[in-house]
């Protein structure tokens, strides 16, 4: 059997496994006979239950009905399945990522807001002093006193000496704001 190459799961792919992973539970039905419904071993269930594979409707659906889960609501899963089997963006370049970057990409691919910015995972941008200057003392508990003759945080976050003698200066966003730093 060929197995498709897998891009890491979508955040959809990771909903449909632990809503399946939840009807088993409730239904109170067990890995083993979970396993038994499809002729496979229990790992292939917790696998699927893990989203650690791809999902197959026809597994997906005679576990539905292992579970007696009612065709109201089986439906609308069945429907989704499509759509959780479908590649990421970044599955063309999925030999070139170890499988935790895939992980997180399928994560924050889903998401549609940026709650908070840390400086630590833009590098390039904290070259910029005005950068460092508003952003470094959010990222760093109140009320703990810097040492004497230590430099001040945001100095402390300078970039390289590589990096300044690259010769190309890296910005703030447009507009001269940086990101908003949480608290």
């Amino acid at each position: 059997m060929r197995m498709r190459a897998r891009s890491g799961p979508t955040v959809e792919h990771r909903v449909l496994a632990v809503r399946l992973r939840m009807l088993r539970e409730r239904a109170g039905v067990s890995l083993r006979a979970a396993a038994e419904a499809l002729d496979a071993h229990p790992a292939t269930v917790r696998r699927i239950e893990r989203a650690e594979t791809g999902l197959d409707a026809r597994q997906v659906g005679e576990l539905l009905r292992c579970y007696g889960v009612p065709p109201a609501v089986a439906g609308p899963i069945m429907a989704g399945l499509a759509a959780a089997n479908l590649p990421g963006w970044w599955h063309r370049w999925r030999d070139t990522m170890e499988a935790w970057q895939q992980e997180v990409i399928g994560v924050e691919s889903s998401a549609s807001l940026v709650r908070t910015w840390h400086p630590a995972l833009v590098p390039e941008l904290l070259p910029h002093p005005r950068v460092r200057r508003r952003a470094v003392p959010h990222a760093v508990p109140r009320g703990q006193p810097r040492p004497p003759g230590t430099p001040g945080r945001a100095a402390a976050r300078a970039p390289p000496p590589a990096v300044r003698a690259r010769g190309r200066p890296v910005g703030p966003v447009p507009g001269g704001r940086p990101p908003h730093a949480g608290r």
